[in-house]
Formats: C-alpha cells, sequence, structure tokens
C-alpha cells in the first residue's frame, strides 16, 4: 500500500515563522522518509524569501516549479 499527501502551507505573519517553518520540515522529513510516504509541501513563491527557499531546499528532495521537477541540490537527509 503506498501513501501520498499533499500540503499547501500557509501561515501569518509572525515573530521567528522561518525558523519555525524549516524546524517543521525537517522533522517531516524525517518522519515520510522513516514511512516511505510520499509528500508534496506548496509553497507560493511569491510569499517566501530566498533564505526561507533556501532552507525549504535543505529538507525537500525534489523542487517542483510550473515547468520542472529536478533533486534539490541543498537536500541533506536527517534520517539516522
Amino acid at each position: 500500500m503506498s501513501v501520498r499527501t499533499w500540503a499547501n502551507v500557509q501561515w501569518r505573519n509572525q515573530e521567528n515563522i522561518e525558523a519555525e517553518l524549516a524546524a517543521h520540515e525537517k522533522l517531516a522529513d524525517c518522519n515520510v522518509n522513516e514511512m516511505g510516504i510520499m509528500s508534496v509541501c506548496a509553497y507560493s513563491s511569491s510569499s517566501i524569501s530566498a533564505s526561507l527557499e533556501t532552507r525549504m531546499m535543505q529538507s525537500h528532495e525534489f523542487l517542483m516549479t510550473d515547468i520542472e521537477l529536478v533533486p534539490s541540490p541543498l537536500y541533506k537527509s536527517f534520517v539516522k
């Protein structure tokens, strides 16, 4: 049996949100990989900073845009 998830990630303005999102995505990557789940996290490119995009690329194995799907050059697996 395979499990797939899709998340449209949204948030409100709040202090330290980028660090919280990055920490959440790191934890989610560990859980998704350990459980063998395929998961897509969708972020609006107009709502994230370049620094947050870079951090997201570290915890997401692939980067998908409107025109391509490519391996993330910054991905670091956190699974032990």
